[in-house]
């Protein structure tokens, strides 16, 4: 991890038109993105080249899942913060993530100021933990 006074984020989402939305949301809220992955397989080459603070994993991807990429960054850097992003609120998935490991879950499909600040707190104790 790194030891700078900003969080470091990996963004992974398949949907580009998301990752066009979080990013800048991320900025704003003090964050440098240092890497965005739309596939599983990307995703966890991009963590072990930046080792970001903070990934941002949608739950559903085209090719793998957000628990693949869960699962594989964590046997890389068992301490990552991995948090799920998801439009799934059953507790199944919930359930299933934070026995993998999951340090959190952030629902995509929540009004905006939810999200934001939902957001704004896995930041502030990602930047406490840097």
């Amino acid at each position: 991890m790194h030891g700078e006074d900003f969080v470091t984020a990996l963004l992974v989402e398949d949907k580009a038109w998301l990752r066009e939305l979080f990013k800048p949301t991320l900025v704003a809220l003090g964050c440098d993105v240092v890497g965005e992955a739309g596939t599983h397989k990307n995703a966890v080459e991009l963590f072990d080249h930046h080792r970001p603070n903070i990934v941002l994993t949608n739950v559903a991807l085209a090719m793998g899942s957000g628990m693949d990429v869960l699962r594989d960054i964590l046997a890389i850097d068992n301490s990552a913060r991995v948090i799920m992003l998801t439009t799934h609120t059953d507790d199944a998935t919930r359930e299933t993530c934070l026995n993998l490991g999951a340090s959190g879950f952030i629902v995509k499909n929540r009004p905006i100021e939810e999200f934001v600040e939902t957001l704004r707190s896995h930041l502030s104790i990602a930047n406490a933990a840097a």
